[in-house]
C-alpha cells in the first residue's frame, strides 16, 4: 500500500486512524470525513503550499512536474508540515518516471491522459500511481473505461463533466450516471472540481462515491487556497461516513483488505461426475 491509498483510508479513520507517516501533523487529530481534500499546485508556489497545508489538505499536486525539475522549496514547505505530496506527470521521453518522482520525494504519481503507460508498470513498490480519466459519453466510452481496471494502477482521477452549481440539481437519471464513473472501477476515484463545492455539492460528490475532491490552487492566491481547503473541509465534516459507504461499488476498506489479490479470476474447482460419486 503506498501512501496515498494510506492517507484515504486514514481520513476516513479520523482521529483514531493515525498511521505513523504524518508525525503530529493536523492530520492526527482531525475528525473522520467521508472524502479527502486535495490541491493542485504549481512547481513554485511555495506560498499556496503553506497555505494548504495549514487550511488542512490531506494531499497537494504539484503541477507540470518533470524528472529532475527543481521542486525543493515546494517539497520543503510541504515536509516541514508533514503534509503528503504527489507530482503530475504530462508525459515525455524520460525512461524510468516512477522511480525518479519516489526519488523526488513524492508520494505518489499522477499520470496525465496523455502520458505513456510505462511508468505503470516501473517496478516501484509501494508507491501509488493515479490515472487520469476521460467522463464517458458513450456506451463505448463506457466500455472503455471500465477497461482501466486491467491497469495496475493504485487509483484514478477525473474532471467531472459537470459544474458544481449544477451537480445538485441533476435528474435521477442523470444522477445515476454520474454513480457508474466510482462503482464501475475497482480502486478509488478522485473528482476533480470546476470551483469549491458547497456542502450540497460536497454531500452530491460523497454519495457518487468519490473517495477524494480535487481544488484547482493554481493561479490562486494562498488566502484563495486557505479558504477553498477550510470550506470544503468544514462541508465535508458535516457529512456522516455512512453516506459514502453506502454505494455498491469498491469500498476502500475493502481495497486495503484484499491488496495483492490483483485482478485474476476465482478458480473454480471441476464439477464431478455424479456417475463417479
Amino acid at each position: 500500500m503506498g501512501k496515498l491509498i494510506e492517507k484515504l483510508h486514514q481520513v476516513g479513520q479520523g482521529a483514531g486512524g493515525s498511521f505513523g507517516f504524518f508525525g503530529r501533523g493536523q492530520a492526527a487529530s482531525s475528525p473522520a470525513r467521508p472524502a479527502a481534500v486535495l490541491v493542485t499546485l504549481a512547481a513554485t508556489d511555495v506560498s499556496g503550499a503553506e497555505a494548504a497545508a495549514k487550511a488542512g489538505a490531506d494531499a497537494i499536486v504539484i503541477a507540470g512536474w518533470k524528472p529532475n525539475a527543481d521542486i525543493s522549496n515546494v517539497k520543503s514547505a510541504l515536509e516541514s508540515a508533514h503534509t503528503l505530496w504527489g507530482v503530475e506527470y504530462s508525459g515525455g521521453a524520460e525512461e524510468d518516471v516512477a522511480a525518479k518522482a519516489r526519488e523526488a520525494g513524492a508520494g505518489f504519481l499522477l499520470l496525465g491522459e496523455e502520458a505513456q503507460a510505462a511508468p505503470l508498470y516501473d517496478q516501484v513498490e509501494q508507491f501509488d500511481r493515479v490515472v487520469t480519466l476521460s467522463a464517458p459519453v458513450s456506451e463505448m466510452d463506457l466500455l472503455l473505461y471500465r477497461m482501466a481496471n486491467a491497469l495496475p494502477a493504485q487509483a484514478a482521477l477525473i474532471t467531472l463533466p459537470i459544474g458544481m452549481r449544477d451537480l445538485p440539481k441533476q435528474s435521477i437519471r442523470d444522477f445515476s450516471r454520474l454513480a457508474l464513473l466510482a462503482s464501475s472501477l475497482r480502486f478509488p476515484l478522485l473528482a476533480v472540481v470546476d470551483e469549491t463545492p458547497n456542502q450540497r455539492a460536497a454531500r452530491a460528490l460523497v454519495r457518487l462515491g468519490f473517495d477524494g475532491i480535487v481544488l484547482s490552487g493554481v493561479g490562486a492566491s494562498a488566502a484563495q487556497v486557505t479558504q477553498q481547503v477550510q470550506s470544503l473541509r468544514a462541508d465535508l465534516e458535516k457529512i456522516p461516513l455512512s453516506e459514502g459507504q453506502e454505494r455498491e461499488g469498491v469500498s476502500l476498506g475493502g481495497l486495503i483488505s484484499n491488496l495483492g489479490a490483483g485482478l485474476q479470476p476465482e478458480r473454480r474447482e471441476p464439477e464431478k461426475d455424479p456417475d463417479h460419486e
